[in-house]
């Protein structure tokens, strides 16, 4: 079943095309990333993050596209999740599969970041 033309006026695409936002009602923003998350893009997801955050939004970070994530991206999504708990905002991510899971689970992050199991 195709979206309905609301369910489409919620979607934009920032200029990268890596990453998608999607707005529910309820005040939660999914955002999807995809492909490679480092430096040259981990600063934008930032800006994205944060400005969803300031809007008041909860967080779905959906990592399940991602394929490669450096220690940039890894520290945008502590930076992520420690902002929206000081800010008394939701954040979860839905997990990357393969190498970019394994990133997370080497470094410790697996347990650190609030993971949401699918």
């Amino acid at each position: 079943m195709l979206p309905s033309e609301e369910e489409l006026a919620g979607w934009r695409r920032p200029p990268s095309q890596r990453f998608l936002v999607q707005r529910y009602a309820g005040g939660v923003s999914r955002i999807c990333v995809r492909g490679e998350l480092d430096l040259s893009d981990a600063p934008e997801l930032g800006r994205l993050l944060e400005a969803e955050r300031a809007a008041g939004h909860d967080l779905v970070v959906d990592l399940r596209e991602l394929t490669f994530i450096d220690s940039s991206g890894l520290a945008v999504l502590v930076w992520a999740a420690e902002s929206a708990a000081q800010a008394g905002r939701g954040l979860r991510l839905l997990p990357p599969a393969g190498a970019a899971m394994r990133t997370f689970e080497v470094t410790g992050l697996r347990e650190l970041l609030p993971f949401e199991e699918v």
